[in-house]
Order: C-alpha cells, then structure tokens, then sequence
C-alpha cells in the first residue's frame, strides 16, 4: 500500500506539471486569432512605405534628368554664343579690313587724281608758252619776210618783255633760294634742316595758315613717311639711308630729342626729351601727325623748294641766254629792214 501511494503521488505530480506547462486551449487559440490581425493591419502601411519610397527615386531620377537637359542646354547655348561672338569678330575683323584697305584706295586714287590734275594744269601751261612762243615766232619770220619794220618792232618788244620778266625772276630765285642750308648729324648720312636758316620771303609764305594747311595735305597724302618702313627693312638700314629733305623733316623727331628708333616709321616717346625743341613734343608715331606741324617739317619743305627753285633759275639763264641770241638776230633784221625801206624809198 505504501509502495503503491507514493507512485500515485508522483504521477499526480507528473501531470500537474504538464498541465502548468502546457497553455490552455483558449490562449492558443486567442493568439493564432490575433496574428493574422496584426498582419492584416501592417501590410498596407508597408505597401504604402514602398509606394511612396518608388515614387521618391522616379522623383529624383526626373529632378536628375531635367538638371542634366538643363545643363546640356546652357552648354549649347554657351556654345553658341561663342560661336557667333567669333563669327562676329571675324566679321568686325574683314569689315574693318575692307574699310582700311577702301579708304586707302580711295586715298591713292584721289592723290592719282591731283596728279593728274596738276600734271593736265602744267600741260596747259606749257601748251600757253608754246602758242605765245609760235605767235612770237609768226610774226618774227612774217617781219623778216616781208621786211616789215612794223611787224619786227612788234616782235622785238614782246621778246624784250620776256627776257626782262625772265631776267627778274631768275635773279630773285637765287636771292630767295640763296640762304639756307642742312646740318650734319653725327652717324646718319642725311642733314636735318632749321626753318630760320632760310630767306624772310620763304618763311611768310611757309608759316602762312592758308598755305601750309595746303602743303601738309599734300603731305600726308604723298604716303612718303608711311612707305619708310618698307623701304628700310631693319634699323640699320634706315640709319644708314640718305632721306629727303622732306623726310628728314616731317617723318621723324629731331635727333636732339633722343628720342629711340624702333623701326623706320616708330619711335619710342615714353621717356622726356632730352632737348627744349617744342618739336620734340609736336612729333606723333601717328600716320596722320608724324611731325607735319614741326619747324623741321617746313624747312625740310623750304629746302625742297629751294632745290627746285634752283633747278629753275639755272634752266631761265640757259632760255635768257638763247632769247637773248634771237633777240640779237631780230634787231639785225629790224636794221636790215629799215635799211632796204630808206634805200627804196
């Protein structure tokens, strides 16, 4: 009996156990109800989070793509630009061209054109004396033909006016052209020349305003000063040049300024002359200015004058001299004529 006892004891322990350990229907029953609940009312909030984070990236991938078309967009609107900035420039470029190289051959034309004209004038001229000179002529051979004192008295008188205008006017040439002269540099084959080395009647007319606008259009107008650089490559060869009067004096400041060459058409002005000459600071590296309105200039154009009027005056001894030869033959044939109308008469 007491064996028998304590075995029902510890299977009625046994059992207890189980059942404390084992839950009671109802919970597992409640809880496998709950979980199909708790799934229920989670997975919209979970489809809503992947909605919403689908719609974020396509948001992000579009804001990406339209910066990207944007910045392509500025690129080829960047590129643009400067292409027609170029092609503008190129254009400005061959318009300004075009202008310049119009405006030169409008320039040459119009010098071709004076030349023409002076050259027509001086033809003209000529032309005069040569039909003054015939009539002289005619009625010199009618006189000595037909022994006409009267025709011969006529000749005569209009030969002596000519050799007494040509006689004043070659003897004032040389009284006008007989002072002035050029002073040597040391190092340059050419003179430089002073505008008050020459003759009082030279200077009025030279240092006249109406006169020497006239002259220095014709100045600049001849190219002379602009054509130096092509003509004299190198320093050297401009330094060692023999210039005209002319180019000595208006196409580069007087030596005494000091100031340096660059080339045959530049010089450095950044520096103060060294000289009080007011030419130093009339003198411009422009092509318009140069050194046209210095006194240098004009008595470079002084002594060009002088140069050519001298030219003159020797050409008027040698025609005085020949008219002075047929004015002799004249008289004697004026006298021949009276002598045969006294004997027939």
């Amino acid at each position: 009996m007491e064996s028998s006892q304590p075995q029902s004891l510890g299977s009625v322990l046994v059992k207890e156990l189980e059942k404390s350990d084992t839950p009671p229907s109802s919970t597992v029953s409640h809880k496998s109800q709950e979980e199909p609940k708790e799934h229920a009312i989670t997975s919209p909030l979970v489809q809503k989070v992947e909605d919403s984070a689908g719609n974020k990236d396509a948001e992000l991938a579009r804001v990406v793509s339209e910066k990207r078309l944007a910045l392509i967009k500025a690129w080829e609107e960047s590129e643009k630009t400067k292409a027609e900035n170029r092609a503008y420039k190129k254009l400005s470029a061959v318009g300004l061209w075009e202008s310049k190289k119009k405006a030169s051959v409008e320039a040459q034309l119009k010098i071709i054109e004076e030349n023409l004209e002076r050259k027509k004038a001086e033809y003209a001229e000529k032309m005069k004396n040569k039909v003054a000179d015939i009539h002289r002529s005619v009625i010199g051979f009618l006189g000595a033909l037909k022994r006409s004192s009267i025709l011969l008295w006529i000749y005569l008188i209009l030969l002596c006016f000519i050799l007494v205008g040509i006689l004043v006017f070659t003897v004032l040439a040389f009284i006008v052209t007989n002072n002035g002269s050029g002073h040597s540099v040391a190092g340059l084959r050419y003179k430089e020349y002073q505008l008050q080395d020459y003759s009082s009647w030279f200077l009025k007319q030279i240092n006249n305003s109406h006169n020497w606008e006239h002259l220095r259009g014709c100045l600049v107008k001849s190219q002379d000063c602009n054509t130096l650089s092509k003509r004299y490559k190198t320093l050297k060869q401009y330094k060692s040049a023999k210039l005209t009067p002319i180019e000595a004096g208006c196409c580069r400041p007087p030596s005494e300024c000091g100031y340096l060459a660059v080339n045959a058409s530049y010089y450095d002005l950044t520096f103060h002359p060294i000289s009080s000459n007011i030419d130093c600071k009339r003198y411009k590296n422009s092509r318009a200015i140069k050194c046209y309105d210095c006194d240098s200039c004009k008595a470079g154009v002084a002594q060009y004058m002088k140069t050519e009027w001298r030219v003159v005056a020797i050409f008027n001894v040698a025609l005085f001299l020949v008219l002075c030869i047929i004015y002799f033959v004249g008289c004697c044939a004026r006298r021949s004529a009276a002598r045969n109308q006294h004997s027939k008469g």
